[in-house]
């Protein structure tokens, strides 16, 4: 009972919020996690070591380089911006970066791969560590393409880091060049995430492409974000990661009951 009260209490509370910022509850939701989310901008994936779920940097590393009949996630992304126009992609960027994960997991999944490389997916399904990176690094990938592509995205947080980051591409790629060399990657992430904090510290004192309205939007979006709640996004970040993990559980079994009925017959 006090679950389901607190549970209530937490939707009037969403409810209020979005009504005050003019928008829908799943807006002010998205529009917080793509600043979360903006917050936390992973490095490029091939600097991003880390073990989740038993699967090591380099298997991780193939959603970026492709093998074995896999599309590689860099072409998936290539798909996802020949099938849907920009402003689309732009206006719902978590939806699509969901979709370049589950469809980037699929591949695999369903690629020629090992019986013991499947099982480790399938089995990191469960713990949604390794769905969460990928919703990271799908989302670096679609901002810095439509970046690339001279376009302003929608979360102005988020295009602010993006703009930030190229600005600062090379002082990042000497940092983790010299961690590398030395080993001390976690000492180099914490400096990459230090910088990343510096960009939002001192926004107002940055280039805003000669407004001051983008400014403005950037403290709206930091200020929502506040008033939601860190643990209420991490919550709707969990939720969307499990559902893609049963998207792709359910897509793998129903390819796996096609694949024994064909061979039934």
């Amino acid at each position: 009972m006090e679950q389901q009260n607190g549970l209530e209490l937490q939707v009037v509370h969403l409810d209020f919020i979005a009504q005050r910022f003019n928008k829908t509850p799943n807006e002010v939701l998205e529009s917080s996690l793509l600043t979360y989310l903006a917050k936390r901008m992973p490095p490029t994936l091939k600097r991003y070591d880390m073990v989740v779920g038993g699967i090591t940097p380099g298997s991780v590393n193939i959603m970026e380089k492709g093998r074995g009949g896999k599309r590689p996630i860099t072409k998936n992304l290539e798909i996802l911006f020949n099938t849907y126009e920009t402003d689309l992609l732009k206006s719902e960027l978590f939806k699509y970066s969901c979709l370049l994960v589950e469809s980037t997991l699929n591949n695999i999944i369903e690629g020629e791969v090992s019986d013991k490389t499947r099982q480790k997916y399938l089995d990191s399904l469960y713990d949604l560590d390794l769905i969460y990176l990928m919703v990271q690094i799908a989302v670096r990938l679609i901002s810095f393409k439509l970046k690339d592509e001279g376009e302003t995205l929608n979360n102005r947080t988020l295009d602010f880091i993006v703009n930030s980051i190229k600005n600062d591409r090379r002082k990042i790629t000497l940092l983790f060049k010299e961690a590398h060399q030395t080993g001390d990657i976690v000492e180099a992430k914490q400096q990459y995430f230090n910088l990343l904090d510096g960009y939002l510290k001192e926004f107002a004192t940055r280039n805003f492409n000669g407004t001051m309205g983008y400014a403005e939007e950037i403290g709206s979006e930091l200020n929502l974000l506040t008033l939601i709640g860190e643990d209420t996004i991490l919550a709707y970040l969990n939720h969307c990661c499990n559902r893609i993990a049963l998207k792709v559980q359910n897509d793998y079994g129903q390819q796996l009951n096609l694949f024994i009925e064909n061979i039934s017959e």
